[in-house]
């Protein structure tokens, strides 16, 4: 029985072995689990079968009440003893304690032959064979314990493996013991190059750890956390935030540190963007104010300037009452585009086919875009489903991005000008791409600013990325950028499909 693999094999074999010697109409073998607490019947045979793979409290089975003496229950015994086992044991059953080193390591229970009396030599065997049986038994805990153990470990490196953010596992010198498939697709190295470097080569710069916890706890604290910038195989860095706990061994001694790397570039993106909602909803209501307080003066220069131009002037003065008109509108149309950007109104709510928006906008500037030399490549998609919004005022972003790229095209090589729609999950994605000059990252975190524009005086007014943004937002959309200085700029911007859930969606 030694020899065989499984728990139950090997019960199968104890219960033959112990057969051969008292025969019986039923036997089931249980061994004791959980430090004691449970008793589990790996095998059962015969009138016990239904035994088989159960588990019970050992303090309500019969070998608590047996101790280490052999008795034979008498159903009024076993009536008040009311084991769990007497369900399916019948009352003429014999259990037998298996001890081994003074401890109680399972059960043998036994059920004689129907119509046969049991010999005195047939339960001196019993009892005799019990004692080979325990310590079989105490071999067989020993190779469940250690199969449960390969099983935990199993079980253990599955998780790290399947985690979706970097675990590490390293010495108490900082080298890496294991590294698991997240890390490796993160950091760009293979598993084995991982474990032959320390961990401070991924870490570009860091600031001092923290425990975790607050006052008491955080002294008792063992986990530590810290933000890091983490530089990959490429070179390439990212935000990371990294929480550090030890491994220790019996004697709580540290052996090891567990690394558990969370990047946050997304998170930082987020915020990012809340932090430019909030900006542009402060500013929104300190404009929607100066725009009012403007407005009124500047009509009534406009009225008075075209009440002028009716009279009779000579051409010089005429001139300069024409400049006034047309400044004094120009001051009015910013105003207008201030208010657009303060009150952000909801969009006339009518089904909009986006590809109709894009050919409209290219003829508007198809004479423009010509005499620049850009050449335009479109790439409509065939069957977008419809957009739920204002024709106007995405007719006005779609114009705002394209003039922006004319802008930034002015001195490029190579002048192309792509736009882009597509089917997305719930909506449309838009997108606006040039070869044109780029921009930097600090110029991109700024550019849906109000005000903020790299264009030269009395060129832009930096509010047409702003009223673009708002109107995106309006829509229930997302409007994101992409760009590098000398690589070009991409603008992507995402309309939610007419009947689908409205809320802003992340561009792709």
């Amino acid at each position: 029985a030694l020899g065989a693999g499984a728990a139950d094999e090997m019960g199968n074999e104890i219960l033959a072995a112990v057969e051969s010697v008292v025969p019986s109409a039923g036997k089931a073998l249980g061994v004791m689990g959980d430090g004691g607490e449970t008793i589990t019947y790996v095998s059962a045979t015969g009138a016990l079968e239904q035994l088989r793979r159960r588990t019970i409290p050992a303090a309500e089975s019969a070998a608590r009440m047996v101790g280490t003496r052999l008795e034979v229950l008498t159903p009024d015994q076993r009536a008040l003893a009311d084991v769990r086992e007497g369900d399916v044991v019948p009352l003429g059953a014999r259990v037998v304690p298996l001890i081994a080193k003074d401890q109680t390591l399972g059960v043998l229970w036994s059920v004689p032959v129907a119509g046969t009396r049991e010999r005195r030599g047939e339960v001196e065997s019993l009892v005799r064979i019990a004692a080979h049986v325990a310590l079989a038994a105490d071999v067989l805990l020993l190779g469940e314990e250690e199969r449960k153990r390969r099983e935990r470990e199993r079980m253990l490196a599955t998780a790290l493996a399947t985690m979706d953010q970097p675990v590490f596992i390293l010495g108490l010198d900082r080298r890496i013991w294991y590294a698991n498939a997240a890390a490796v697709r993160e950091y760009g190295y293979s598993a084995e190059e991982l474990t032959a470097i320390t961990f401070d080569t991924l870490v570009a710069s860091a600031v001092p750890a923290r425990r975790l916890g607050n006052g008491a706890a955080a002294a008792a604290s063992s986990v530590w956390l810290a933000e890091h910038v983490h530089r990959r195989r490429d070179n390439s860095q990212f935000p990371a935030s990294v929480m550090l706990s030890y491994i220790r061994d019996d004697a709580g001694a540290p052996v090891g540190q567990v690394m558990n790397v969370r990047n946050l570039t997304d998170e930082r993106r987020l915020e990012e963007q809340l932090r430019q909602s909030e900006k542009l909803a402060e500013i929104g209501e300190l404009v929607a104010g100066v725009a009012h307080e403007l407005n009124n003066p500047l009509a009534g220069i406009s009225a008075f300037a075209q009440l002028l131009l009716e009279e009779r002037l000579p051409d010089d003065q005429r001139e300069s009452v024409r400049l006034i008109k047309r400044e004094t509108d120009r001051a009015v149309g910013v105003i207008r585009d201030l208010l657009i950007f303060s009150r952000k109104p909801g969009p006339t709510r009518a089904p909009v086919d986006l590809n109709d928006i894009v050919e409209l906008t290219l003829r508007l500037r198809h004479y423009s875009l010509r005499s620049a030399g850009i050449e335009v490549r479109l790439e409509l998609g065939r069957g977008i489903p419809r957009v739920r919004g204002d024709d106007q005022r995405l007719q006005q972003v779609l114009l705002n991005l394209v003039v922006n790229a004319e802008y930034a095209m002015q001195r490029a090589a190579a002048k192309q000008l792509a736009i882009r729609t597509e089917t997305m999950e719930q909506g449309v994605l838009l997108t606006v791409s040039d070869t044109g000059s780029g921009m930097a990252e600090e110029t991109r975190q700024r550019i849906f600013e109000p005000f903020f524009t790299t264009k030269p005086s009395g060129q832009g007014t930096g509010l047409g990325l702003s009223v673009s943004y708002g109107i995106v937002q309006a829509h229930g959309g997302s409007i994101s950028v992409e760009s590098q200085v000398g690589s070009g700029t991409v603008f992507r911007v995402f309309l939610p499909a007419s009947g689908a859930s409205s809320g802003p969606t992340p561009s792709p």
